[in-house]
């Protein structure tokens, strides 16, 4: 390796590009929803689909968590809408681990807000 390389690889960049608020929940939520759509058709409830619906509910608990904060910037009416699906989301989720329903509505709910995000991540 010549001195220039050496150089390069030393003082080059090294860290991650920098990601918005939005990419990180974007990805979050990519993350969360590819785990559901992993157990879409099972028939049972098991232990993968509990890790699903659980990684799930965490995700949307953070989010209710943060939106109901004094600190939260977002639009009132948008906090609201956020708290109202975790709320939504909970109860969708025990009737899933009951096997009373399936995980699909949990994911349509996921790509929904996904959408909205990727059009936010598009425009920032």
């Amino acid at each position: 390796m010549n001195n220039a390389a050496l150089a390069q690889s030393a003082y080059g960049v090294s860290q991650a590009p920098v990601r918005s608020e939005r990419s990180i929940e974007y990805q979050a939520f990519a993350k969360v929803t590819h785990g559901l759509i992993a157990v879409e058709r099972e028939m049972d409830i098991t232990p993968k689909v509990v890790e699903a619906v659980h990684d799930n509910r965490r995700l949307w608990t953070i989010l209710a968590v943060d939106v109901a904060s004094e600190h939260n910037q977002l639009p009132s009416a948008l906090r609201a809408g956020i708290f109202s699906l975790n709320q939504f989301v909970t109860q969708h989720s025990k009737e899933v681990l009951k096997g009373q329903e399936d995980v699909s509505g949990l994911i349509e709910i996921n790509r929904t807000v996904m959408r909205g995000l990727s059009d936010d991540v598009g425009q920032g």
